[in-house]
């Protein structure tokens, strides 16, 4: 006798059978995401930054300064973006040994290819050329990239890299995110720009338009040092411990078989821009004068704190710590992402009780590039200004300035004595979960010169200074009372939303 049955017991196990197909597919989906990316050691060769370069064009350039400033080093503020960009392009220029650069994130705009061309031309003259940057930008890039580092003296390295490397591969990402959320979280934030071992170029600029002052619609304040002197070396045993570490891994060894092309490919198509012919050496001669000769320490997160974070905690906020708790006059702090939490709140209000002038200078909402920010930030600015605290916001209208601007700084001047220049936010992010860096230079002329530059953007015409009403409400120039000025309700709405939600300890 025929039934149903006869016929639904075969789809009941082919039912089974897509089933048990679909859990080892997941399965080895979560193995794979788990697992642990492996080379061969041989694709990961040590190097480090070479020590004799006292006979480099750049030695010869500083060594006139250097000979009048035993055991100092010397330190030029880089506040304006484009003279920013142009410092490094003549660097580049100038290189006959090494350069070495570490980057959180590298934009494939103009202002990145026009680096990248120098970069080129500096390997083509046999400078050695590495390049660490933060894999977080960096997936379905791989083959570019290799192209790019298939030049013999170019080699590039990820860090902290996701194992899914193709861009368009949603499962594969989205359970490696799972899965891996606490390993991928945790990123590489440092910034160095070092030639011969002679010059590096420190702060908050990563390689984009935007930080060059190049951008269309937007651009951002950013604050850097050039450096020169024995701060230097230091500079280069940091990139060179970042660079072979176990979590720096060759771009050349994450792109494996596929297909690689040349560099010279890139050339042929145009990718790369025009130079001038300037001299790189009398540029740089006619800027030395203008250094500030002073004692400097670099503080650096280890490379393991991405690992084990438990061991290796952050070496920045210690040390700014201690610059605030000695400070008897006034403190200076700019930082794009300022999200201070209760001991933070707790701990300048009281230097604000003894009798030490605070003030904060940190991105509107309207500034701001990053509404969930924002979102951690907004609920301390009460309990800040009821501490005594002075709060600017920027103004996403500058003066003669086009676009839109925002601030991407991360300084301090302590007592116009004490000049803080790195890549650490203050917030959660900066100090638990990102490795980080920062310039310590005790020079009160420099020091005097950027708390100078970021007072000029507190005037009224650049940025909101905020206050509290009779009824507790914030006011922003008594302009505006009660809602973020110049952000729409979008965005209003967005840092709202995000502001409920437990995730303070992740920005």
């Amino acid at each position: 006798m025929i039934d149903a049955s006869t016929f639904s017991q075969p789809v009941r196990s082919r039912r089974k059978a897509q089933l048990r197909l679909a859990g080892l597919a997941f399965l080895t989906l979560l193995l794979a995401s788990c697992a642990s990316l492996r080379i061969d050691p041989s694709q990961r060769p040590v190097s480090y930054a070479p020590v004799d370069t006292q006979n480099t064009a750049l030695a010869e350039v500083i060594a006139p300064q250097r000979s009048v400033n035993p055991g100092l080093s010397g330190f030029l503020l880089l506040l304006d973006g484009g003279k920013a960009l142009d410092a490094r392009v003549q660097l580049c220029r100038v290189a006959e040994q090494s350069i070495d650069l570490q980057y959180y994130l590298w934009n494939r705009d103009r202002s990145g290819r026009e680096l990248a061309a120098e970069l080129v031309r500096a390997a083509d003259r046999g400078v050695r050329v590495r390049i660490l940057l933060d894999d977080i930008f960096e997936a379905g890039r791989d083959i570019e990239v290799a192209r790019f580092s298939s030049h013999p003296n170019i080699e590039v390295r990820y860090f902290n890299p996701k194992k899914t490397r193709k861009r368009f591969a949603p499962l594969r990402q989205l359970t490696e995110l799972a899965f891996r959320f606490g390993q991928i979280n945790r990123r590489m934030h440092n910034k160095i720009f070092a030639v011969d071992n002679q010059m590096a170029i420190l702060g908050g600029r990563n390689i984009g338009d935007e930080y060059f002052d190049q951008g269309e619609d937007f651009n951002f304040y950013d604050s850097e040092v050039v450096a020169v002197g024995p701060i230097v070396p230091e500079v280069s045993a940091s990139f060179d411990a970042y660079w072979n570490s176990p979590s720096a891994y060759p771009v050349a060894a994450l792109a494996g078989s596929r297909a690689v092309t040349s560099y010279e490919d890139l050339l042929s198509q145009g990718y790369f821009a025009a130079v001038t012919e300037d001299d790189p050496r009398e540029i740089l001669a006619e800027s030395l004068p203008l250094f500030h000769w002073a004692p400097a320490r670099l503080v650096v997160d280890d490379p393991g704190k991405v690992d084990d974070p438990k061991r290796y905690q952050s070496n920045v906020l210690p040390a700014l710590r201690d610059l605030i708790r000695d400070t008897s006059n006034s403190v200076i702090l700019q930082s794009a992402y300022f999200i201070p939490g209760k001991a933070g709140v707790e701990g300048l209000g009281q230097l604000v009780e003894s009798g030490t002038k605070v003030t904060i200078s940190t991105n509107s909402l309207a500034s701001n590039n990053h509404a969930i920010a924002h979102s951690g930030y907004g609920k301390y600015r009460k309990p800040l200004l009821r501490n005594g605290l002075e709060l600017y916001e920027l103004k996403p209208s500058q003066p003669e300035r086009p676009g839109t601007w925002g601030i991407h700084s991360k300084v301090a001047v302590f007592d116009r004595r004490i000049a803080f220049v790195g890549t650490f936010n203050l917030d959660p992010r900066s100090a638990a979960l990102n490795t980080e860096m920062a310039l310590i230079i005790e020079s009160p002329a420099l020091a005097g010169q950027l708390a100078d530059a970021i007072e000029k953007q507190l005037e009224a015409a650049r940025s909101w200074k905020l206050t509290l009403d009779e009824r507790d409400r914030l006011n922003w120039n008594s302009e505006h009372r009660g809602s973020e000025p110049e952000a729409g309700v979008g965005r209003r709405f967005s840092s709202f939303f995000l502001s409920l939600l437990p995730i303070e300890n992740q920005l």
